[in-house]
């Protein structure tokens, strides 16, 4: 073996056990909690950017299926926010720099939106969808800011 490869081989175990050291320092946290490979980041990110466009496309629907149509599409809609949502938070853990959460509480107002969209009645849908709706846009405009979703970012 050569030394280039030896010395490759000490530095991914020195690496390993910095990421097992810190994550024994993060309260029993597994490594692959705190550290991602770029490989897994940029999954992450086109798995936010393919729910980012979905998102857009159902927003562009809902708007061409007018107010009579929104119950019949809550379901979907419910299901696509609770996806676009999970997918974007998703690619903020285990990243080396500092993650920018401006865009976790309006998540948080998108999910209590979710779980009230159900309880609505048909005449009261279309004025919280109108605030809904503008929730989500700053949800989204604050992920492909941040590089998420769009192919940037930290990779």
């Amino acid at each position: 073996m050569s030394a280039w490869s030896r010395t490759c081989i000490g530095a991914a175990v020195a690496l390993s056990l910095a990421g097992c050291v810190n994550a024994a320092m993060m309260g029993g946290m597994g490594v692959g909690m705190i550290l991602m490979t770029g490989h897994e980041m940029r999954k992450t990110n086109r798995a936010c950017a393919e729910a980012i466009a979905l998102t857009r496309a159902h927003l562009q629907r809902l708007d061409a299926a007018g107010n009579d149509s929104l119950p019949a599409l809550i379901p979907v809609h419910r299901e696509n926010v609770a996806t676009l949502v999970s997918r974007c938070a998703a690619g903020t853990s285990g990243k080396s720099q500092p993650a920018d959460t401006s865009w976790r509480p309006i998540a948080a107002e998108l999910r209590q939106d979710l779980a009230r969209l159900p309880q609505l009645a048909a005449q009261d849908l279309a004025a919280f969808m109108a605030e809904h709706r503008a929730r989500i846009l700053r949800f989204l405009a604050l992920r492909e800011g941040t590089g998420h979703g769009t192919g940037g970012g930290a990779q």
